[in-house]
């Protein structure tokens, strides 16, 4: 069974995607003291806020709104569109002013980049559009240049989550 969304729907989940990762790095960020972890938020608050300017306006220069078909097993995109869908901004960035600890906001920060890689991933493999298809491969590599400086940290700051 196919499953299908809109090019559209895409974009305007990656555009709030962008968003809430916006909002979760400056709250995070706002809730550390000075040094290189509330540096390091601060500069991924402001890479998200470019990675929307891009969404955005690859949304408004659309030629046309494509559908995007994918299999059932391959419903990550799928879910990911219903998480965001159900999640309002107000619960996520509730969540996020409870952030105390540089662990706990390097694990979030750690798990927001891979969730958006994983998404990314899919995109760049089932839509055919040149234009967003390049954008998406783009992201890719900056969100991957995230998660490295997210895990250099959590590596840095001796966090234990990273040992499996």
């Amino acid at each position: 069974m196919s499953n299908i969304v809109s090019s559209t729907n895409v974009l305007e989940t990656l555009i709030q995607l962008e968003q809430n990762g916006y909002r979760f790095y400056q709250e995070a960020a706002m809730a550390m003291e000075e040094g290189v972890t509330k540096n390091l938020l601060l500069k991924l608050a402001e890479d998200e806020k470019v990675h929307e300017k891009t969404y955005k306006e690859l949304l408004e220069r659309q030629d046309d709104v494509a559908d995007i078909t994918f299999d059932e097993d391959e419903s990550y995109l799928n879910l990911i569109m219903n998480l965001n869908a159900m999640v309002t901004d107000e619960e996520k960035l509730e969540k996020t002013k409870k952030v105390i600890s540089k662990r706990e906001a390097l694990l979030i920060a750690e798990k927001l980049e891979k969730d958006t890689i994983i998404f990314l991933n899919e995109l760049v493999e089932l839509d055919r559009d040149v234009k967003r298809n390049k954008a998406y491969k783009a992201a890719l590599k900056e969100e991957k240049v995230h998660l490295r400086l997210i895990l250099r940290q959590m590596m840095d700051e001796n966090i234990g989550s990273l040992m499996l």
